[in-house]
């Protein structure tokens, strides 16, 4: 007999052994994996929360062009790159507390704009966790005044409308004091 044979070698006793025990053992692991999950989010599978993610991070890259032109093709440092990541960490937790997977499912097939809801999201993550410090500053009001260092408000001068000034002429009409010179 053919296993007797194998069993009684220690040798391969030992390694079938070993090799049984290892498998019991990882069979285990698996069915008694601690796993931390939050429960109001569990729905969002990755590959939304990445596309989600990856959307705010354009839309806040376009947010911070718009503003500042002169940005356009050149890539933010690595710091303000992980500042605008977080940013919209941020504003996808807030969405996915508000809306689980089926309900945003059905929000955009709906039709609602998208946009606004991460707009209100983003203003109301950098209203409450200042998450675009330095990069982005929003402005309640927009008047002419200004802060001063003390923290004071001064009013700025209205520019006048109408230019101050000589009034130019069209080309058709002759300048009154202007003389015709001729070169020869």
């Amino acid at each position: 007999m053919k296993i007797n044979r194998y069993l009684k070698n220690e040798k391969y006793t030992k390694i079938i052994v070993g090799v049984l025990v290892f498998l019991l053992v990882l069979i285990l692991a698996g069915l008694f994996a601690v796993k931390a999950e939050d429960n109001k989010t569990t729905e969002w599978n990755t590959q939304l929360v990445y596309d989600n993610v990856n959307a705010c991070y354009q839309g806040t890259y376009r947010w911070i062009l718009m503003a500042n032109p002169a940005l356009i093709g050149k890539s933010p440092p690595p710091n303000i790159q992980r500042q605008m990541v977080q940013h919209c960490f941020c504003v996808l937790d807030k969405i996915r507390v508000e809306f689980p997977t089926k309900k945003y499912i059905e929000l955009i097939g709906m039709g609602v704009s998208v946009g606004e809801l991460y707009m209100k999201k983003a203003y109301e993550c950098i209203e409450e966790y200042d998450t675009m410090r330095g990069i982005i500053i929003l402005q309640d009001s927009l008047d002419n005044a200004t802060k001063t260092d003390n923290g004071t408000i001064e009013k700025l001068e209205v520019l006048p409308t109408e230019p101050e000034g000589p009034e130019e002429s069209s080309p058709d009409e002759k300048p009154k004091d202007q003389q015709t010179i001729l070169q020869g």
